[in-house]
């Protein structure tokens, strides 16, 4: 079984989609659609490091194409690291220099 998170750019009102598969999510703001995804992550992973259930990936579309996608993994923490860097250009610097700081262990061991 494989699970996909859609995170769509924001549209012409500034709305960011996320799905997970289950549903659309609309927020406004980049930082409450990164909490929602790392938080829904962290919680099917339990502990952080630990395996999810089900391989995933996430992936980044415009409104017609896949602008990036991660491989199929089971490390949270490999997949937040690699959003982190699809997002680079919308999250603060600030947050994310932490977030780098946080996940890139998972993305240097895979």
């Amino acid at each position: 079984m494989v699970r996909k998170i859609i995170i769509r750019l924001p549209d012409k009102k500034g709305w960011w989609r996320v799905s997970f598969g289950n549903g659309v999510i609309k927020r406004k703001s980049i930082k409450s659609v990164w909490r929602r995804i790392e938080r829904k992550l962290l919680k099917d992973s339990r502990l952080l490091g630990s395996h999810l259930k089900v391989k995933t990936a996430v992936l980044l579309k415009d409104e017609h194409n896949v602008v990036n996608e991660t491989l199929l993994s089971f490390l949270a923490g490999y997949l937040l690291y690699c959003m982190a860097c699809f997002l680079e250009e919308y999250l603060p610097k600030e947050m994310l220099r932490v977030k780098f700081k946080r996940y890139l262990k998972f993305a240097q061991d895979y």
